[in-house]
């Protein structure tokens, strides 16, 4: 499932620092990537520009695993939605993805969900 920011599917919300993720690029893994926000539909993390020329729109990532211990420890296929070079704030060496679950579990969304619905302020 590929999101459109006009029309969502799931709710999202802010996360803490808690909420990391892994995933790997072109062969190398990458842990503990920060994560700003999270639905069951996907979510928007934080990765070191130096990942800037692997990174694209419709980008596959491979080995995607939650890893937060709250959330399921299966992996799964995630791909790069969105691309944005300057996420955070000025001066920081890293740039926004916008990431979307393409897992086929209604199982996994249902799980999501309910997670994201405690989490809602």
């Amino acid at each position: 499932m590929v999101e459109d920011q006009r029309q969502r599917r799931y709710r999202r919300v802010p996360v803490g620092h808690d909420y990391t993720v892994r995933f790997s690029v072109n062969g190398e893994i990458h842990r503990h990537v920060p994560l700003t926000n999270l639905s069951a539909g996907g979510c928007f993390a934080l990765v070191p520009k130096v990942l800037a020329s692997n990174l694209h729109r419709g980008y596959l990532l491979m080995d995607f695993l939650l890893e937060h211990a709250d959330l399921p420890k299966t992996s799964i296929c995630s791909q790069v939605v969105h691309v944005i070079p300057q996420a955070s704030k000025e001066g920081d060496e890293r740039l926004g993805l916008g990431i979307a679950f393409l897992s086929t579990s209604p199982h996994f969304y249902a799980t999501m969900d309910a997670h994201v619905a405690q989490l809602k302020p």
